[in-house]
This record gives structure tokens, sequence and C-alpha cells, in this order.
């Protein structure tokens, strides 16, 4: 997963990927490593597709998928 500077924010959620954190207000809630990541490039293509593909890239590289 690429590497962010800053936080991102949503609603009342606010990511922080440098350190790995998603908060709710000043409350901290705990995610697995993929399940932030995963949060983590929805929250950047905010209002865009996110394709299976591009996921795939994003969270699992070098991951080959077959259907």
């Amino acid at each position: 997963m690429e590497n962010a500077t800053t936080a991102l924010s949503f609603g009342e959620f606010r990511l922080d990927h440098a350190n790995a954190l998603l908060w709710r207000g000043a409350n901290r809630i705990s995610l697995p490593p993929k399940p932030f990541d995963v949060l983590c490039c929805l929250v950047r293509r905010h209002g865009q597709l996110v394709t299976k593909d591009e996921l795939l890239d994003a969270v699992w590289p070098n991951l080959h998928v077959t259907e």
C-alpha cells in the first residue's frame, strides 16, 4: 500500500495511514492491517469507482488471482 503523509478524514472518522490508526472522534478503532489498507484505498478514491483489480493491486501487490 502506498504511503500517505497526511490523515484522511471522512465523516467523523480520521485515518492516520502513517501510524495505521483509525479514529472516530477521540476514540481509536482497532482494525487488522489488511482491512485498514482496504479502507485507506477506498477513502483515497472517494466518489470514484475502484475496480477489483485496482484494489487487489493496491492492497495485495504481487498476488495473482484467477476466476
